[in-house]
C-alpha cells in the first residue's frame, strides 16, 4: 500500500514540477515583439553603416562587403552573407543619401559606403529572348 502512495507521490510531484516548468517559459506578446523589433532592426543593412560596395568592372557587377546575417551570431566569421548585383540595374551608390548616385561604375576607385541606386527602367535579355527587370528580381 505505501508503495502505490509513494509511487502516486512522485507522479504527482513529476507533474506540477513540469506545468511549472512549461509555464516558466512563456513569453509575453509585448515582449516577442520587441524581440523582433530589435532582430528586425539588427539584420536591416540600411542600419549598417560598415556596409561598403565594390565594383568589378570586369564582370560588370557591384559586391556588398560581407555582413553578418544572423542577430546575435557566435560565429562571426562564419555567419555573414554578401550580395552581387550586376551592374545594369544599379545607377550607382548614394553616398549622402540625397537617393541621386555619386559614385558610378565609370567614376569608381575604392570601396564606399552608401546604398545602391537602382535603375528600375534597366532591362536585360538572355539568349533565349526571355526580358528580366530590376524589379523582378527584386521580388524573388
Amino acid at each position: 500500500m505505501k508503495r502505490k502512495q509513494i509511487t502516486a507521490m512522485i507522479t504527482a510531484m513529476t507533474m506540477v514540477l513540469g506545468i511549472t516548468a512549461c509555464g516558466s517559459g512563456n513569453v509575453s506578446a509585448e515582449q516577442e515583439n520587441k524581440e523582433q523589433t530589435e532582430i528586425e532592426s539588427t539584420l536591416n543593412i540600411s542600419n549598417n553603416d560598415e556596409i561598403t560596395w565594390s565594383y568589378d568592372s570586369q564582370s560588370d557587377s557591384w559586391t556588398m562587403s560581407v555582413t553578418c546575417a544572423v542577430a546575435n551570431p557566435e560565429l562571426p566569421d562564419y555567419q555573414g552573407v554578401s550580395v552581387n548585383v550586376p551592374g545594369a540595374y544599379v545607377k550607382g551608390i548614394d553616398t549622402n543619401g540625397d537617393g541621386k548616385e555619386d559614385i558610378t561604375g565609370k567614376t569608381y576607385s575604392e570601396e564606399v559606403n552608401g546604398r545602391l541606386v537602382i535603375d528600375d527602367s534597366a532591362k536585360i535579355a538572355n539568349t533565349n529572348g526571355q526580358t528580366y527587370t530590376a524589379l523582378q528580381h527584386r521580388l524573388l
